[in-house]
């Protein structure tokens, strides 16, 4: 279905302005980036601000994402440091503790022991 411009009543049109989409002829497109067609040199200013927001938008959105990225892994790295100490330090213990704190795990350690035999 064609349009009539919106300059030109008399001129039947397919092509819309790319940023408002008001009906415009071959005479009054206004080239912009990329040979998009705008009915005027404001929608042509407004359709490049808008790109230009569009791509700070989604640089701050890549930047925070990277952030999150970063501190989650130094999260990670920060418990696996604090779980491998305290293992170290139960390891080193161990013979020193009470039998009385050990003998239940050393008794689990030596069912699991009993069950791979069999």
């Amino acid at each position: 279905m064609s349009s009539v411009c919106l300059r030109h009543n008399d001129r039947e049109t397919d092509i819309r302005c790319a940023a408002c989409l008001r009906p415009i002829c071959e005479e009054c497109v206004v080239l912009g980036p990329g040979n998009s067609r705008f009915c005027s040199q404001e929608c042509t200013d407004n359709a490049q601000k808008s790109s230009e927001r569009f791509s700070e938008m989604t640089r701050r959105d890549q930047e925070a994402m990277q952030a999150t990225r970063s501190a989650a892994f130094s999260r990670m790295v920060i418990w696996l440091l604090v779980l491998g100490v305290l293992g170290f330090i139960l390891y080193v213990a161990w013979p020193h503790l009470p039998a009385s704190l050990t003998s239940t795990v050393e008794s689990w350690f030596e069912q699991a022991r009993n069950l791979k035999l069999n």
